[in-house]
């Protein structure tokens, strides 16, 4: 009698411990899909930048953070901004063409603005482009982003001079050095 109950008590145990297995099992499959999602799916943002070489020249930058490899890249534009005439951004490049391959950390730039003393078409604080983003997967899924990027929340920031970040300050010391060298230059050709 007491052989049957251990064995009872020992194949109830068995049978708790298995069903909790395919519960952690079933969770840890889960997790792996989701892992293997993260690495397949690409992110494509779009943002407002200074130029490294000056702060009068404002580029559009799209750029692939995700993981994932996307392809069949096309855009829709809502809002333009036409800073050469008959040169809108969705007559440019990528915007006018799509594009076909993007892998991650890849980065499309597109100066969209260079601001010139007597320039015919300043910025105004309603200037602003407004596009989606529409890109597959490798699965052929499809993904779309919107983006209304105002000119107004670049120009706004404040800067130093030296920049402050080290990507930045190494083009202005360069830029100064530069301009050293030509003083030199100058004074020895003379």
């Amino acid at each position: 009698m007491d052989s049957e109950i251990f064995t009872l008590i020992f194949s109830g145990t068995v049978a708790i411990s298995t069903v909790f297995y395919v519960i952690l099992t079933r969770k840890l499959v889960h997790e792996t899909r989701e892992t293997r999602k993260f690495y397949e799916t690409p992110f494509l943002v779009a943002s407002l930048d200074f130029a490294e070489n000056g702060r009068n020249v404002i580029q559009l930058k799209i750029k692939n953070i995700g993981l994932g490899y996307a392809q069949n890249i096309s855009f829709r534009v809502y809002k333009d901004y036409e800073w050469v005439d008959n040169q809108p951004l969705a007559k440019r490049g990528a915007f006018k063409n799509g594009i076909q391959s993007f892998p991650p950390n890849y980065e499309l730039i597109y100066t969209i603005y260079i601001g010139q003393y007597g320039n015919e078409n300043p910025l105004t604080e309603n200037d602003f482009v407004e596009f989606d983003i529409l890109y597959h997967n490798i699965h052929q899924k499809l993904y779309s982003n919107r983006f209304k990027l105002k000119f107004n929340e670049i120009t706004g920031q404040g800067y130093s001079t030296p920049p402050l970040n080290n990507e930045n300050a190494k083009v202005y010391y360069l830029g100064e050095i530069n301009k050293q060298l030509e003083k030199i230059n100058k004074r020895t050709e003379k």
